[in-house]
Parts: C-alpha cells; sequence; structure tokens
C-alpha cells in the first residue's frame, strides 16, 4: 500500500470526527448568526424610534448634543448597537452606552432591556415617570409599563406600542411611528 493512502487510513477518523462535529454545530452557528441579523434589525429599529419621537423640553437642554441609548442584556447585543453608535438623530448623536448597573440609568433617553436581561422589571421601575424611551422584547413588556415592544408575528419583526405608557413617560410619538405599530394597552 502506498504511503499516501496510510495517511488517509489514519486521518479517516480524525476527519469524520470533524465532519461530525461541524454538522452539529452547523445549526448553533446558523442560529447565532440569525440572533446577529436579528439584533442588528432592532438597532436600526429602535435608531428609527428615536427620529420619531420628541423629548420634553427638560429633558433634552440646547446643550445636550446626544441622545443616550442605553442597552441592557447579553454581550450578542454589542456589536449590532455599535453599529448606530454616533449616528444623527435631528441635530443631534446617538451615543450607545451598556451600563451595569441601575444607577447608571440617569442619564439614559432610550433604555432597550433584551430579554435575557434578569431584574427587568427591577430596572423599568428605576426610569419610571422619566422621559425615557422603555423599549423590550419580551412578551407582554408593552402592555405592563414599557412603550414599545419587539415581537415576531407571521415570522416577521414588528413592535408594539403602549401609548399610554409613553405619555406617562411625558414622550409624544410621531403618528407616522404609531400606524406602523401594534397598539396595545391604551387607557
Amino acid at each position: 500500500m502506498p504511503a499516501g493512502n496510510k495517511i488517509n487510513n489514519a486521518a479517516r477518523p480524525l476527519l469524520a470526527a470533524v465532519l461530525l462535529l461541524l454538522a452539529c454545530l452547523g445549526p448553533v452557528v446558523g442560529a447565532h448568526a440569525e440572533a446577529a441579523k436579528e439584533n442588528m434589525v432592532k438597532a436600526a429599529f429602535i435608531l428609527n424610534f428615536a427620529r420619531f419621537t420628541e423629548w420634553p423640553a427638560e429633558a433634552l437642554s440646547d446643550t445636550d448634543t446626544t441622545i443616550n441609548l442605553c442597552v441592557i442584556g447579553d454581550q450578542g447585543l454589542v456589536s449590532a448597537f455599535q453599529s448606530i453608535d454616533g449616528k444623527k438623530i435631528g441635530k443631534r448623536k446617538l451615543h450607545v452606552r451598556f451600563p451595569e448597573q441601575k444607577k447608571s440609568l440617569e442619564k439614559c433617553h432610550i433604555l432597550f432591556i433584551a430579554d435575557s436581561t434578569p431584574a427587568s422589571a427591577e430596572i423599568i421601575t428605576a426610569v419610571k415617570g422619566r422621559p425615557v424611551l422603555t423599549i423590550g422584547d419580551r412578551t407582554g413588556f408593552a402592555e405592563q409599563d414599557g412603550v414599545i415592544n419587539f415581537i415576531i408575528k407571521e415570522g416577521k419583526l414588528r413592535f408594539e406600542i403602549n401609548r399610554h405608557n409613553a405619555r406617562l413617560q411625558g414622550l409624544t410619538l410621531s403618528s407616522r411611528l404609531l400606524r406602523l405599530a401594534i397598539l396595545v394597552g391604551d387607557k
């Protein structure tokens, strides 16, 4: 038997193991890529939500040059949301932050709380009654205390808006944004 065949025969179990591993990891890698793509779409949506939201005058003074978006969730969100950092919202720039403590939420104008976030109710309570656009992606978020909630409907990413909660936060949402939303929780 030629030497080349001996190497091939010796490498076959290793090659089979690598192929089996790749076959098992394929769905995981695919799922990770899908989650990353969904996070990029959410970030783009949030940028547009900011463009169609009006904060009260005291929330954004004339000297403020930024609108602060605070993102709370797992590390998978970082690259998606960094892609919108510095984008223009009117005359201001969006500044994306990733606070780790509730007390760091004081300067947030927009707060995105990922479904994977523990104690999200406590985080919402920390900004309740302040002019903060709260956005989530868990079932019932907008029906409870949130303003905007991402949902999957008919296989597409959509969003719900609770106008009552927006008013409680002192925010005015554009009618163009409201027309695209699924309205929930109005009282």
